[in-house]
């Protein structure tokens, strides 16, 4: 006989699995033109402070812009001016998302201990380890920039 205290704790687990999965991401800061599309193809429309983005959804600034999106492991990266980034879901259930770079620069940065996050570009894929990393990718000449 299932105990309605077991089942209410394991149906809370999974809610709280599943919202971390459904919200991999919040926009937590934004300069002029920043916008958002999700996976099913909508229309891009303007991002607000405070929303979440999930696996496969697309952030994108336009010129002059920049905004800044915080991980659920509480890390920021900061999107620079045109630049347009997906949201990926984790490899492996235990590991963070990932971001797959279209073009444009982006700046990561934690405070907590060295993190792990897969990034990816049209011309390489790559882990970020540690507590700093700047990306930037040229999408007219196909290379990845170092830091």
């Amino acid at each position: 006989m299932v105990r309605p205290a077991h089942f209410l704790l394991a149906a809370a687990a999974a809610m709280l699995g599943r919202a971390a999965i459904a919200a991999p991401a919040t926009l937590v800061e934004k300069e002029n033109t920043v916008e958002i599309a999700p996976p099913s193809g909508a229309p891009w429309t303007a991002g607000q402070i405070g929303q979440t983005l999930s696996v496969h959804d697309h952030l994108r600034t336009g010129p002059l812009s920049r905004a800044a999106v915080r991980l659920s492991d509480l890390s920021v990266f900061r999107v620079n001016e045109l630049t347009t980034i997906e949201i990926l879901p984790p490899q492996h259930a235990s590991d963070k998302p990932g971001l797959d770079i279209k073009g444009g620069a982006l700046y990561f940065f934690s405070r907590e201990k060295p993190q792990e996050l897969e990034i990816h570009t049209p011309v390489a894929t790559g882990a970020l380890q540690g507590t700093e990393c700047r990306k930037n990718f040229n999408a007219v000449n196909s290379r990845t920039c170092p830091a």
